[in-house]
């Protein structure tokens, strides 16, 4: 299976985007394979796989490690019961930015990967594996820098890439592999949707042909369709768009991208009997888990509400002897033929305490200190 392209990243995070608001409760490492274990209120528990070259929610879970590994241990000490706040890609890089209450999470979706916690700046507190480039470091305490940025080919105009085709002496499907950073099958479809030779040289293509491409290009955003690719009963790729360069092959729609990456990447890892256990599990904990978050909800309010209670309680053992003032002094005026509305007037003036009398409920609103 390949490696997540640019263009899957761009699709991929707007499904990650459902983790905002959710809680970060488990985390897991093996080797360079990390799993964030989120709740999110109302939507349940998702499980989020990193891994070089690979970035999804998976519904098969894995055993965790006997022994936690370091990073692991790490980052549930820094990030664990966070709430994500936002989800993002940079650019239209391999790059997703997880957004916490109190840091971000770097996911660098690339061949050799990582993951990188910063504080709010973007300075690095711990990466999953220190990187040394030549551009760039990713080490401890170091402001994080991007690599080289790519292009967008979804933000180019029509000028801008007829003025890169012109100064390239790449074919076609290189120019758009590489100098637009979609990647080998993408750069194939849009030829494809195009109907352009991929092998002529960027420097001969035509108006006509500029203009084909151009529209090819962003037609790759206009749509979603996501779908499992087949060889046999094999499964070979996923992809979040129907593609042409596919129409000899067997294909089957599903209905999220994160889904048909995860029947990808993971189903084929393990047996049949490990999926069919992995996921009548995966069914029970999500449900333990909303019952345990919602227990522990109600906890919390609970909590709120005896703290409340204990003010009122404190407030009223300093004050017990200007309530029974004021009480005293309502039953005297009440007494002596006093209508409420000319107990309220005076009340506004000699006792300021009083925020409110509702005579119908027999109840005074007091402010106390």
């Amino acid at each position: 299976m390949r490696d997540m392209s640019s263009l899957d990243v761009f699709f991929v995070v707007n499904e990650l985007r459902n983790l905002i608001g959710g809680q970060i409760q488990k985390i897991y490492q093996q080797g360079k394979a990390f799993w964030l274990e989120v709740y999110v209120p109302a939507k349940g528990a998702f499980t989020l796989r990193f891994e070089p070259g690979k970035i999804f929610i998976t519904e098969y879970r894995r055993r965790a490690p006997e022994q936690p590994e370091s990073f692991a241990m790490f980052a549930r000490k820094h990030v664990g019961g966070q709430r994500i706040t936002d989800v993002r890609q940079h650019g239209f890089d391999r790059i997703v930015e997880l957004d916490t209450e109190k840091n971000i999470i770097i996911f660098e979706v690339f061949s050799k990967g990582n993951v990188i916690i910063c504080d709010k700046t973007k300075r690095i507190i711990m990466p999953l594996e220190v990187q040394l480039w030549k551009d760039r470091q990713v080490v401890p305490r170091k402001p994080y820098s991007y690599p080289p940025d790519v292009v967008n080919p979804f933000m180019l105009t029509h000028t801008e890439l007829h003025g890169m085709l012109a100064k390239s002496d790449k074919e076609i499907v290189r120019f758009l592999a590489v100098e637009l950073s979609l990647s080998g099958l993408y750069a194939e479809e849009v030829c494809a949707r195009a109907q352009l030779d991929k092998n002529k040289l960027c420097k001969k293509v035509t108006d006509s042909e500029l203009l084909a491409l151009y529209e090819a290009i962003h037609s790759l955003v206009k749509e979603f369709s996501p779908r499992l690719v087949y060889e046999d009963s094999k499964i070979v790729d996923a992809v979040p768009i129907e593609l042409l360069i596919y129409k000899d092959k067997r294909t089957e729609r599903v209905q999220t991208f994160m889904h048909a990456l995860d029947e990808a990447y993971t189903a084929g890892t393990i047996s049949e009997t490990e999926i069919a256990k992995t996921k009548a599990v995966s069914n029970q904990l999500a449900r333990l888990e909303h019952i345990a978050a919602e227990q522990q909800a109600t906890i919390e309010k609970l909590k709120e509400e005896a703290e409340i209670n204990r003010l009122k309680a404190e407030a009223i053992i300093r004050n017990v002897q200007l309530i029974e003032e004021i009480i005293n002094s309502l039953h005297a005026a009440r007494a002596s033929g006093q209508k409420w509305a000319q107990i309220k007037e005076q009340v506004k003036t000699r006792m300021p305490a009083v925020k409110e009398i509702q005579e119908r409920k027999g109840k005074i609103i007091l402010m106390l200190n």
